[in-house]
């Protein structure tokens, strides 16, 4: 954070009883300047230290103080000086703005608002305080607030990559809380079956998805709009082209998307020209549905089949030819965050509310389509609609937010390294990757970018991609304990224990909230090498990081093999609760992003 030390000591301020002392109150303060402007933080501080003991009643005094501890990374010391400050001035906007971030440092947000509050109030044109709140909001998993400093952040400094991408992490926030709020209430209502459908399209689980997506469409209530189209996708995938045209026919009336899918089907089956001209048609006669819906073209290709689409469209002379290879490697756009907000109605029916948030939505106005799911709410908090609208909307906005971060800052390491993680999170991998070559695009040797590549290949099944990508990262830094733990996960997906075991061992001075996972890998290592006394330890000492059954079900087998029948039972019993409430935490946390 680049901050400008300004604060002046008023001329009045420096009459002090002696002159001695005056001479030696004026020699600390220019020490302190000079020590400052050379960056000299831990010096600067000691003087001004001085300065505050012959003249403890100036504010501005220990205001500076704290700003130079607050540099050095001294915290906890930076606050006691600006506590001491806004005793003696609450009305400083320094103070109230660096003691909030460093509580923020010292993990303490609930403290920290209240002093960023007032900072906010004392400026309220400065970003750093909606910045800061925003991320305090966040800590304390109220996305609705932080949402709401992120977007005040970003119209001061709409150039602040941050800004953007704590955005998207407020919105992805409200879906996932309208996502729980949707299944704990309404978790047999045919929205929670959808949800659960395109979760599993999302991951990739095409075969699941189809169960899922034929169990909707059996039931008895109306799908929400759309879902056809999204199931004839899912069998385009899955390679069932006539069953996924009967599904596009189904939504042929109320759903953009539907016209995309049946032009692909059109273009993949050697119809190139016929399939150009039904989106053409479909560009005509809803040109937002068509802006909104034209990356189901070619959702789900692999970078191959992307390439020979490319080269398909550069055959024909049609316009449409044109557009889709412009776009057919678009990130998300960024452009409905920056839209304005339209007006919703202060009243309607349910089905009209209803058909207002959808209308939006797939229309690409993501903005008010979630404007629409908070009257539904308010108005209907009993209809599970305004819940999955919500899930819906806010989840295109923080893509767009996430895209924008990248569009705002895109030679940043650090923001393209950010928005890996999220896209990670996400179990959105290509994504991950990408952002992840972005790092190392401007930084080859970044050891974030490689491990992170490595991250996202090794969650996404890809074990050998992963495995290069580890060896580049610890090359660069070899004795990272985390990139360690890493290669050993690796190397023991890929049944090389001996190998995992040297990695696992350098990983053993991880973070502590990192070594349970350690000791469960290495007790998986001797359990597949023979040393079944040491896996019982390791595993034992692993059970914190259980978080699906796997490390006590290993823990049951051993106890089998050794003939402790008892202790065999408890650990597979546990296993099967811990497998059940992993199983209802993930079906909770349906938010997918289609």
């Amino acid at each position: 954070m680049r901050i400008a030390f300004t604060i002046a000591l008023a001329a009045s301020t420096l009459a002090v009883a002696q002159p001695d002392r005056d001479a030696r109150f004026e020699s600390l303060l220019a020490e302190a300047r000079n020590a400052q402007a050379r960056s000299d933080f831990l010096g600067a501080a000691a003087s001004y230290r001085q300065a505050a003991a012959i003249r403890p009643d100036i504010a501005e005094l220990w205001s500076n103080l704290g700003l130079m501890q607050h540099q050095s990374g001294d915290h906890s010391q930076a606050a006691e000086a600006f506590r001491t400050a806004l005793r003696l001035n609450p009305a400083l906007f320094v103070p109230n703005l660096f003691l909030g971030l460093g509580l923020m440092q010292l993990s303490h947000p609930r403290e920290a608002t209240a002093y960023l509050l007032a900072a906010e109030k004392l400026n309220p044109n400065d970003a750093q305080a909606a910045l800061a709140l925003g991320r305090a909001y966040h800590a304390l998993w109220e996305p609705e607030k932080s949402g709401k400093w992120y977007e005040r952040a970003v119209v001061l400094a709409p150039r602040n990559g941050e800004a953007w991408y704590g955005l998207g992490l407020a919105y992805f926030g409200m879906a996932e809380a309208a996502g729980a709020k949707l299944t704990g209430a309404f978790r047999d209502s045919v929205y929670v079956a959808e949800l659960t459908a395109s979760t599993s399209a999302e991951e990739g689980s095409l075969t699941e998805a189809i169960h899922a997506y034929r169990s909707l469409l059996e039931l008895k209530t109306a799908p929400p709009r759309c879902s056809h189209t999204s199931y004839g996708f899912v069998l385009i995938r899955h390679g069932d082209r006539a069953e996924a045209e009967q599904e596009f026919g189904r939504d042929l009336q109320s759903c953009p998307a539907a016209h995309v899918g049946m032009a692909r089907l059109l273009f993949e089956s050697g119809a190139q020209e016929k399939a150009l001209d039904m989106l053409t048609d479909l560009a005509s006669s809803d040109r937002e549905g068509f802006d909104s819906s034209l990356p189901r073209f070619w959702e789900g290709l692999d970078a191959q089949q992307l390439e020979t689409r490319l080269a398909q469209l550069r055959r024909s002379t049609s316009d449409m030819a044109g557009i889709v290879s412009a776009r057919l490697r678009e990130a998300a756009p960024s452009e409905p965050l920056l839209e304005a907000e339209r007006s919703v109605p202060e009243s309607g029916s349910l089905a009209e509310l209803q058909k207002l948030a959808s209308d939006a939505l797939f229309s690409g106005h993501f903005r008010t389509a979630a404007l629409e799911s908070d009257r539904l709410r308010q108005k209907y908090p009993n209809d599970p609609s305004g819940w999955y609208w919500a899930v819906r909307a806010n989840q295109k906005l923080g893509v767009a937010a996430l895209a924008r971060a990248g569009e705002v800052e895109p030679d940043s390491p650090r923001i393209h390294a950010l928005l890996g993680d999220a896209y990670q999170r996400r179990r959105l991998f290509d994504e991950a990757r990408e952002e992840y070559s972005k790092v190392l695009a401007v930084s080859p040797d970044s050891v974030a970018g490689w491990a992170g590549l490595a991250k996202a290949d090794y969650s996404d099944g890809k074990l050998d991609g992963a495995r290069s990508a580890a060896q580049k990262a610890l090359a660069r830094s070899p004795a990272d304990s985390e990139i360690n733990l890493l290669m050993g996960e690796i190397l023991v997906a890929q049944r090389e224990y001996a190998d995992a075991e040297t990695y696992l061992q350098n990983s053993m001075h991880a973070r502590a909230d990192l070594l349970p996972r350690v000791h469960a890998l290495l007790g998986q290592v001797f359990a597949r090498t023979g040393r079944a006394k040491e896996a019982l330890k390791e595993l034992t000492q692993g059970l914190a990081s259980d978080e699906d059954g796997s490390v006590h079900y290993q823990l049951a087998r051993l106890y089998k093999e050794a003939g402790d029948e008892k202790a065999a039972y408890a650990a597979f019993e546990k296993a099967k609760q811990i497998r059940a409430s992993h199983d209802e935490l993930a079906r909770r946390a349906l938010t997918p992003i289609n």
